[in-house]
């Protein structure tokens, strides 16, 4: 018999039905599957029926108000895959019906605990079972009693499974993620399952719904079309937005097709988990090659311009983090970090204010901890804190992890051309170093937040400054002080050993508190990247392939489609490769903040696994699209975006502005496709292997060998003359020779016409 729940308002949570004979066909590995009905007063449940549905394909009826339906599942091996089984669900609808109706396929996990690991890409991470406060926006802890250095995670009012007694459910649709994915990890059993599904039915998002019963001893992962947010969605900071969600009228004869693809495998920890989980992201939403549109030396040209145009502060000499403003913020949102490339490519005219910049820094933006100050706005310095004077002195570590790592690597390049470096930009990096050293042997942590005056911690147990053991590496072969190494390794395992290895990181982003973020990760995975190519120690690539999975989890594996008469749905914008940046705020980015992913590109050269050199490919070739040019304006509610702006909304998700629209703003996105123009090769070529990857807006291949000696053939098919940088090395130099810092430096630079092509002989 059918489980038959009538729903009142509101509505409660329902337990899974009893298995069944036919039911329990199913592997005892795989949990057992339901089919479900939903009937809905607006976005309110008012009456759910599930039935157990066989792996045989055998049909069984669901009935719900005068809502009738047949449902067969077909079960069978996913080719290639041995730990997978495509699952397709088929809903008929055989009678016309007069309430809008959802349908579903269920998994009933029968042996739960609140220690079973949930994960749905970008958006959800160990459940975000954490404590939980409602802040509006910008959030910012405004309870003495929820700040301090040794206080548990506290997150924003996301979707979120309860830590708490009551209710606990997970709502989503398939756009709110980088991947229409689900996970579940049982440490009890050391098993996992892996659940995808494509973005939409033909009635629209999918939706992924996961209840715990309330003694957290069962829950159930459904697949809902169409997505129904029942009652409340989330919109930014809240998750008691009304849902205007609906669900349909069907009629007789209507049906419809749910299509989930299982994995499940033995999984010793969370890293396996996200290993697996890296492997198969694309594994039913493969993403066609994305078109050339503007090779990086044309990107670089209206970059460069317009940084001289308009974040150039000639009051105060530096160049801002905002435009036409006199706002600088060091660290985070490009502070310090967009002049990297502007030295290493720019004019004399770029160069020169690159050191006036460093004199701004070094003269005035130095606290007394030894961190560096917060935000420097129209002739003021002020805190990062959000609710004064309770956050008065607040400095975020984050920026200053950003701002010593990137300091270094200027420095080096200055070496490397023969630039005098100041004295004073010289204590500033040291001293920012030894502020790091001393709240570590103080604290043992970095913390979020730090008193500007003292360096003391205010808002620990996070991520935020996972950055920081790269640039106290880096101090410490600069400086010749192999102090700053001791706290880099230390430092680095205590960000392993607490966040990487838990299956989450949390709280790089300064206006989040403590949700999971991809900033943090991606700043641990160039830390882990730098001590592997300092040291050379094996652990640190284990350490490094760990993270960068987690890193992967939070980049889009698919070309969501806009609504066709949005912005980005005229203009035909892809999203393979864009970046979550965190839980909180719900949309992709244009790159990742701020960095270029060229730790990724050289954990591919120490492990020769490709999928780290797809995951750099997929970042930086989504990047220049976004760019707004003259010849092709990208559209703001104010109007067109000016030349060199890139705004960061890539809007899947309905948590702000419209799905496929933006704001009208320049923000740090140009600098992560700067430093992706001077970091990651145009083309990269192992003429050993046959391998050849474009990064750039050009196609590559190798030459027939037959006809010409071993060379490259370069391809532009942009309406942009192209200037590429090609890297070419064997398999064994790539693996035995670090690429270190500035790396590229030295690589060839090709000439390609506009339309045109050229071969390049490959000389090693």
């Amino acid at each position: 018999m059918p489980t038959l729940q009538t729903l009142s308002a509101p509505a409660r949570t329902i337990a899974p039905a009893p298995a069944s004979a036919s039911a329990r066909r199913v592997p005892a590995s795989q949990p057992a599957t339901h089919a479900t009905l939903t009937a809905y007063t607006g976005s309110r449940a008012h009456q759910r029926v599930r039935v157990p549905l066989p792996w045989s394909g055998a049909p069984v009826h669901i009935a719900a108000d005068d809502a009738a339906w047949t449902a067969a599942l077909h079960a069978t091996p996913c080719a290639h895959e041995p730990a997978g089984m495509d699952l397709r669900a088929t809903f008929r609808a055989t009678a016309d019906c007069t309430a809008d109706h959802s349908v579903a396929l269920t998994f009933a996990f029968e042996a739960w605990s609140r220690e079973q690991y949930v994960f749905m890409p970008a958006a959800v991470y160990n459940g975000n079972r954490f404590t939980a406060r409602i802040l509006g926006y910008p959030p910012s802890l405004d309870n003495p009693a929820d700040i301090g250095a040794d206080m548990p995670p506290i997150i924003t009012d996301v979707p979120r499974l309860n830590c708490d007694a009551g209710p606990s459910r997970l709502a989503l649709l398939t756009r709110d993620m980088a991947t229409p994915a689900a996970g579940v990890f049982d440490p009890h059993t050391q098993r996992a399952w892996l659940f995808f599904t494509p973005p939409a039915t033909a009635l629209g998002d999918t939706g992924i719904d996961l209840v715990e019963d309330e003694q957290r001893t069962a829950a159930t992962l459904s697949f809902v079309a169409p997505g129904v947010r029942e009652k409340y969605r989330y919109r930014i900071t809240t998750t008691r937005h009304p849902s205007s969600d609906r669900g349909v009228c069907f009629r007789a004869h209507d049906q419809v097709d749910i299509v989930v693809r299982l994995f499940s495998f033995a999984c010793p920890d969370l890293a396996a988990l996200f290993a697996e989980f890296m492997r198969l992201r694309a594994t039913l939403t493969p993403a066609p090659d994305a078109p050339c549109l503007l090779p990086f030396s044309a990107a670089w040209q209206i970059l460069e311009e317009k940084h001289n145009r308009e974040n150039w502060c000639a009051d105060h000499g530096f160049y801002a983090t905002a435009t036409n403003a006199a706002q600088l913020q060091p660290g985070w949102v490009g502070g310090l970090m967009a002049t990297h490339p502007l030295l290493l490519r720019g004019t004399a005219l770029s160069r020169d204010r690159v050191a006036r910049t460093f004199d701004f820094i070094s003269d005035h933006g130095c606290a007394p901890s030894g961190f560096f100050k917060a935000i420097f706005d129209n002739g003021h310095w002020r805190d990062d804190g959000f609710r004064p004077p309770l956050s008065d002195h607040w400095l975020m570590t984050r920026k200053s992890a950003d701002v010593l790592y990137f300091m270094l690597k200027q420095f080096m390049l200055m070496d490397q051309q023969g630039c005098a470096i100041k004295p004073s930009w010289r204590a500033a990096a040291r001293a920012c170093a030894d502020a790091f050293v001393r709240t570590w042997q103080r604290d043992g942590q970095f913390g979020q937040f730090v008193h500007a005056d003292t360096g003391a911690i205010i808002v620990g147990g996070s991520a935020a400054a996972g950055m920081a053991p790269a640039g106290l590496a880096l101090a410490a072969r600069f400086f010749n002080d192999q102090s700053y190494l001791q706290t880099a390794l230390a430092s680095a395992q205590y960000f392993n050993r607490t966040f990487v290895q838990r299956g989450y990181t949390l709280g790089g982003p300064g206006e989040i508190c403590q949700c999971p973020d991809s900033e943090s990760a991606f700043g641990i995975l160039e830390a882990f990247v730098v001590l592997l190519e300092v040291t050379g120690a094996r652990r640190w690539r284990d350490a490094a392939e760990a993270v960068a999975a987690q890193c992967a989890s939070w980049c889009m594996s698919y070309d969501y489609q806009f609504p066709p008469a949005s912005t980005f749905g005229r203009m035909n914008m892809r999203t393979t490769g864009t970046v979550f940046a965190n839980v909180q705020n719900k949309h992709s980015a244009p790159g990742i903040c701020t960095l270029s992913g060229d730790a990724l590109f050289k954990l591919f050269r120490a492990t020769g696994r490709h999928a780290y050199l797809a995951l750099a490919r997929d970042i930086a070739h989504a990047l220049p699209q976004y760019l707004s040019r003259t010849d092709r304006p990208i559209h703001a509610p104010q109007g067109p975006m000016p030349a060199g702006w890139i705004c960061e909304r890539v809007n899947t998700s309905d948590w702000c502005e419209p799905i496929g629209e933006i704001f009208h703003g320049s923000c740090w996105c140009e600098v992560s496709l700067m430093l992706t123009v001077v970091e990651l090769p145009g083309v990269y070529v192992q003429p050993d292997t046959g391998l050849v990857c474009a990064f750039d807006h050009v196609n590559a291949r190798l030459a027939p060998a037959a006809t010409i000696a071993p060379a490259v053939i370069i391809d532009n098919p942009t309406g942009y003359d192209a200037e590429v940088t090609l890297l070419v090395e064997t398999a064994a130099d790539a693996a035995r020779r670090p690429l270190g810092q500035n790396g590229l430096c030295d690589c060839r630079r090709v000439q390609v016409p506009a339309g045109g092509a050229a071969t390049v002989a490959l000389r090693g």
